[in-house]
C-alpha cells in the first residue's frame, strides 16, 4: 500500500505543473484516502483499504487518460492495458462518469475549451483547436452532433 502511495505522490509531483485546479480537486480525495489507508492498514482498516484501492485505481485510470489524451487512438482498451486494470473493472469504475469513452471525450472537450480561452497567441490557439478537433472527429463526435442538429 505504501508503494502505491509513493507512486501516486511521485506522479502528482511530475504532473503538478500540468494539472488544472479542477483536476487537482478531483485528485485530492484519492490522495487523502491513500494516506488514510496507509495509516490505517491494520486488520480493522481492511475495508477502508479496499475502498481506497478502488479510488486509487480510478485515479490511476484518469492519470493514464490524461497522459495519453493526445493519442487519437486512445480507447478504453488502451487505458485498461496501460493502467493494468481489466476492461470490465474499468467500465465499472467509470459508470458514474457516463462511461470511459464519455470521460475521454469530456476531457478532450475541456482541452479544446481551455485552448479557446487561453492567453496564447492566435496562431498557437488555432493549432490547438485544430488538434483537439481532429481528436474529436476521430472519436466520431462530429457525426453524432450533425445527427442531433438535423433532428
Amino acid at each position: 500500500m505504501v508503494q502505491l502511495l509513493y507512486s501516486h505522490i511521485k506522479s502528482l509531483k511530475e504532473l503538478s505543473g500540468q494539472l488544472s485546479l479542477s483536476q487537482a480537486a478531483d485528485i485530492n480525495p484519492a490522495t487523502i484516502s491513500l494516506v488514510t489507508a496507509c495509516l490505517n492498514s491494520t486488520s480493522e482498516g481492511v475495508a477502508l483499504v479496499e475502498a481506497n484501492s478502488h479510488a486509487a485505481q480510478i485515479m490511476l485510470a484518469k492519470r493514464t487518460i490524461s497522459e495519453h489524451l493526445s493519442n487519437p487512438d486512445l480507447s478504453p482498451e488502451t487505458v485498461a492495458i496501460k493502467a493494468g486494470i481489466s476492461r470490465s473493472k474499468l467500465y465499472e469504475m467509470f459508470r458514474n462518469y457516463g462511461g470511459v469513452k464519455s470521460f475521454i471525450l469530456e476531457q478532450r472537450l475541456k482541452g479544446a475549451m481551455m485552448a479557446l480561452i487561453s492567453n496564447s497567441n492566435v496562431n498557437e490557439r488555432s493549432k490547438l483547436i485544430r488538434h483537439h478537433h481532429l481528436k474529436l472527429t476521430h472519436l466520431g463526435w462530429h457525426k453524432s452532433s450533425r445527427r442531433t442538429a438535423l433532428i
